[in-house]
């Protein structure tokens, strides 16, 4: 409970410092956008390239979070499938789900059957 409160206490902190540091940096942002502006307002060409690059940065990894959740479901499912002998009904029924949603999550992440073998 004391070290509850505590933890409550540090955490309340590190979020305050980070919310007035945030501040800081869009207060700056500004000041330089005004320094800079050549017209009455301020236009993204104002902007210092550092709040571009971040910006991409950060939609770049969540990109790459993205394709590595994407590669990583449908390698599972692949290998659910592969275990259940390319069996759409028996992999859905370990699974859980529908056969219809199965064969929807297949299109998704792009995984098809390997041709038959007569």
């Amino acid at each position: 409970t004391r070290s509850a409160a505590r933890l409550r206490a540090t955490r309340e902190r590190a979020i305050d410092q980070r919310k007035r540091a945030i501040i800081r940096e869009l207060v700056n942002v500004i000041d330089f956008a005004c320094a800079v502006a050549t017209a009455p307002g301020i236009g993204v060409d104002d902007l210092p390239d550092q709040v571009f690059s971040r910006a991409m940065a950060a939609d770049a990894a969540g990109g790459l979070a993205d394709a590595l959740r994407h590669s990583s479901e449908a390698a599972a499912l692949r290998e659910h499938l592969r275990r259940m002998s390319w069996n759409i009904s028996a992999t859905a029924r370990i699974l859980g789900v529908d056969r219809t949603t199965l064969h929807r999550r297949m299109r998704k992440f792009g995984v098809t059957l390997p041709p038959r073998i007569h």
